[in-house]
């Protein structure tokens, strides 16, 4: 672990105050209160009619930062030797009112601060635009007091990008200028913290910021918001990353050696999950040797190490929301099934991240560090989502599923994927929760061509065994196009398989309609051009919760809604009939199964009205004693409720619709590699 150094000291800030909340939907700040406090009268830039041109505050901006800057490195001079441990000077890019390099869209960044280690240059003279890499933070400037609100939502949306271009960023800084008011902010997981307002007209806040950028000359490496177990190995030429190991007490840790990240966190607020192909270091090359190809790094990377800041209980050690321990189970009890061979992680390492104080003491990277260092009186346990910052180190390597090669090959992917899943669930009672398109993965042999379909990322999976209320839907968990119904609504029925079994038909929909690698999507773009609407499944995506849950119900209720609505719509090629055919035996199974009765083919709970219409029917038409559902109360008018008693049951059913419809596809893939 690297250390910070004895001089070093956690950042305590001015009092911070909550501005934003994370939205079930979108990345997206939402400002709590307009007015976020009260702003000092005596300025004379109080609306846009009199408001600074943003562009001629940048060079006083940049002065001063220069300015406090030389200062500091004045005063260091003078100490000399008596200081140790990194010193820093924070400096702005000479270039403003630029798009960076690794931006996403077209935005231009006013100010960029960057950390220069050494006091070797102050000012920053980059000519070329600035990279997103290089920066530790970005400055929104605007002319207007009242503008604070627009700065903030614009400070959010493009600090997004430090997160995509820096792969060892934990949390990220920001700062906001409005006239002459600044406010430091700290991004993290979950919410946008901001300092109350400091006045440069005043000599108590040119105090404030002085003594925050002093802070960030002397704190702690990771109080920088980088991670100081993903660094940069300057003597081997190579980036290295740790894990660690939870059963291990000695917090002894495995050092691999990155070779590509091979997804990345582009989001402001979330998990942050990415993923490094990697390789032992022992296996490692001179960093003299040529530059490495993909196909060398394909071949040589056979481990994938997972970083993400999963939700967690702060006082819950039964592991039934533990990735690692979930994985530790499934493996002990899977890994000697062949049938399972291939088509889940094998975990070789796993654990919490630690990082190293000042004070030398070893800590656990979670939200609670992260934040109540900022010395917030507001912080409390109830107001912070609790998140753990863990890493996996696992095997095999496996490509996104959109790298299938045809429609034949999507089958058999996502028929292994279920086929652990249900296994998974029967032998080791965890729901995974989470099937889409992100978590299924496609591995393929080389030496022979064979595929197969493995079933990844168990952030949201639950022991159901050990979960506190395990009948109970414990929280919204999933991917918008793929959530079911039930979790869509949060519904209280029963959160069972039929979930995730639901997700994948919307998994096998979605990829009918886009198309199933990039090959197809790019024909699906332009023939979508010349339809006079958008395909129905879009709805699946926008909108409130409840607007994307009543739109999935429309179409899944009735075979001819989801026929004319969703099939119907799917990728004009002849391949695709196969796919056509899977999906409408899935949605047939799980919603109008032979041995469920009627009450339950529908999406819709029946009302009074309708049942009084149609008890007369049910009563005549079912009239089967060996129904599924028939253990339900029936007067139950619910479907979903009748379904979820009978869960099991479906499941299997739909397990052996997917296992049928494999066989088929190899039957295919086998014929047509002989040809």
């Amino acid at each position: 672990m690297q250390n910070a150094g004895s001089s070093a000291q956690r950042i305590e800030t001015e009092p911070f105050a909550d501005i934003s909340s994370l939205t079930s939907n979108y990345d997206f700040l939402a400002l709590m209160d307009g007015n976020i406090a009260a702003q000092p009268s005596s300025s004379s830039f109080t609306s846009k009619s009199n408001a600074q041109r943003e562009k001629d505050m940048y060079p006083y901006i940049q002065s001063f930062f220069n300015a406090v800057s030389s200062v500091i490195e004045a005063g260091c001079q003078q100490i000399g030797e008596d200081i140790s441990g990194p010193l820093r000077m924070l400096v702005p890019f000479k270039n403003s009112g630029r798009n960076p390099k690794g931006s996403d869209d077209d935005h231009r960044i006013d100010v960029r601060l960057r950390i220069d280690e050494g006091f070797s240059n102050s000012t920053i003279d980059d000519r070329s635009n600035p990279d997103y890499s290089n920066m530790l933070a970005v400055l929104e400037a605007k002319g207007c007091i009242s503008e604070q609100n627009k700065a903030s939502i614009q400070l959010f949306k493009y600090s997004r990008n430090l997160y995509a271009r820096q792969p060892n960023r934990r949390f990220l800084w920001g700062l906001t200028t409005c006239a002459t008011i600044f406010r430091i902010c700290v991004l993290s997981n979950d919410r946008m913290l901001m300092s109350l307002p400091i006045d440069l007209q005043t000599s108590e806040g040119r105090n404030a910021l002085i003594k925050w950028i002093l802070d960030i000359t002397y704190c702690d490496t990771d109080q920088l918001g980088y991670d100081p177990t993903v660094y940069f190995n300057a003597d081997a030429g190579r980036w290295e990353i740790e894990i660690y190991d939870d059963d291990d007490q000695d917090n002894s840790c495995l050092t691999l050696e990155i070779l590509t990240c091979i997804r990345l966190a582009e989001r402001a607020f979330g998990r942050h999950t990415r993923c490094f192909r990697c390789k032992r270091i022992e296996e490692s090359v001179s960093s003299d040797s040529i530059s490495v190809s993909e196909e060398h790094i394909n071949e040589m990377g056979n481990i994938i190490v997972k970083d993400a800041w999963a939700i967690a209980e702060r006082h819950n050690d039964d592991g039934s929301r533990d990735e690692v321990s979930l994985l530790r189970k499934i493996n002990e009890l899977l890994n000697n099934d062949r049938n399972m061979e291939g088509k889940i992680p094998n975990l070789l390492i796993g654990g919490v991240v630690k990082q190293t104080g000042s004070d030398g003491k070893i800590y656990d990277d979670n939200t609670d560090n992260v934040l109540f260092a900022l010395n917030s009186n507001f912080l409390s346990e109830e107001n912070i989502i609790f998140r753990v910052h863990k890493r996996l180190a696992m095997t095999p390597v496996g490509y996104n599923i959109q790298s299938v090669r045809s429609v034949d090959e999507l089958i058999v992917v996502a028929a292994d994927a279920m086929a652990a899943y249900s296994a998974i669930y029967e032998r080791c009672g965890i729901l995974h929760r989470d099937i889409s398109t992100n978590n299924i993965l496609l591995c393929r042999d080389d030496r022979t061509d064979t595929i197969n379909g493995i079933l990844i990322d168990y952030d949201c999976a639950l022991q159901m065994e050990t979960a506190k209320f395990p009948k109970i839907r414990p929280d919204m968990t999933g991917t918008l196009p793929f959530m079911s119904i039930g979790n869509l609504k949060n519904s209280s029925v029963e959160r069972t398989v039929l979930d995730d079994w639901e997700s994948i038909i919307y998994v096998l929909c979605w990829m009918g309609t886009i198309g199933i690698n990039e090959e197809d999507q790019a024909k699906c773009k332009e023939m979508r051009v010349l339809e006079p609407t958008r395909p129905d499944i879009f709805k699946w995506r926008d909108g409130s919760n409840f607007e994307i849950a009543d739109a999935k119900c429309t179409d899944m209720g009735l075979h001819k809604h989801f026929y004319n609505k969703i099939v119907s719509r799917f990728f004009f090629d002849s391949s695709y009939m196969p796919l056509k055919k899977l999906v409408t035996h899935l949605r047939f199974m799980l919603m109008e199964n032979p041995m469920l009765s009627k009450k339950t083919h529908s999406t819709f709970v029946q009302t009074e009205d309708s049942l009084f219409d149609l008890r007369e029917f049910y009563i005549r038409k079912d009239t089967r004693e060996d129904y599924w559902d028939n253990i339900c109360n029936d007067d139950e008018a619910n479907p979903f409720v009748r379904r979820a008693a009978c869960a099991n049951n479906i499941a299997k059913s739909l397990l052996e619709t997917m296992n049928t419809a494999r066989k088929e596809a190899m039957d295919r893939i086998n014929e047509s590699s002989k040809e």
